[in-house]
């Protein structure tokens, strides 16, 4: 019974494959007269058969979700990653971690990025870390970058619970600090957009 099963199992497979292999668009082109079809080669497949592109069904490998030191989270947990530095890590360049030691991606670089900072409190808690700031002089941030875990916790606690009830004072939304923030975001999206 148990044979039986894995070879309907085993026919219903190459038979979507079948169907699949037929009914598969190709990058192939007629020229109109009677010539044969002119096929692109991209590269050799595992077993090193040729492959052909498909500008309609190539798979493009990115991230679409990259925070930088300019979102309030990212910055609480120790990101000091600039915009320009995610450009750079997507583009296969070496940058810091903020654990003392250097990274870069394996593999390559990526096909697209975007970096997406939280458009709430942008580039606030950087300024909250600016002893010259007078964010970094509000009750609610006190403790935020002490080396105690303890007092960074409690005041990470309350800077959330101020965002969920919506009661941040309104340094936090400063549109100077705000806009100096996302400047640099569309700088280095500028800087570094290469199509193609």
């Amino acid at each position: 019974m148990r044979q039986a099963r894995l070879r309907s199992a085993a026919a219903v497979s190459l038979t979507v494959l079948a169907a699949f292999l037929v009914a598969a668009p190709t990058s192939i082109s007629q020229d109109g007269g009677g010539a044969a079809p002119a096929v692109r080669m991209t590269g050799l497949g595992a077993s090193g058969e040729p492959l052909s592109a498909n500008p309609d069904r190539n798979a493009y490998f990115g991230d679409l979700h990259v925070h930088t030191r300019l979102s309030f989270d990212a910055y609480i947990f120790n990101v000091r990653s600039s915009p320009d530095d995610a450009y750079r890590f997507a583009k296969g360049e070496t940058i810091g971690h903020a654990g003392g030691f250097d990274i870069r991606l394996a593999g390559g670089p990526l096909d697209f990025v975007a970096v997406t900072d939280h458009a709430e409190y942008l580039g606030a808690m950087e300024e909250a870390n600016n002893p010259r700031s007078p964010l970094a002089r509000l009750p609610i941030v006190d403790g935020l970058f002490s080396p105690d875990p303890a007092k960074i916790g409690a005041a990470f606690n309350r800077i959330v619970a101020g965002s969920r009830a919506g009661n941040l004072p309104l340094e936090f939304s400063d549109k100077k600090i705000a806009g100096k923030a996302w400047r640099e975001i569309q700088d280095a999206a500028a800087r570094h957009n290469q199509p193609g």
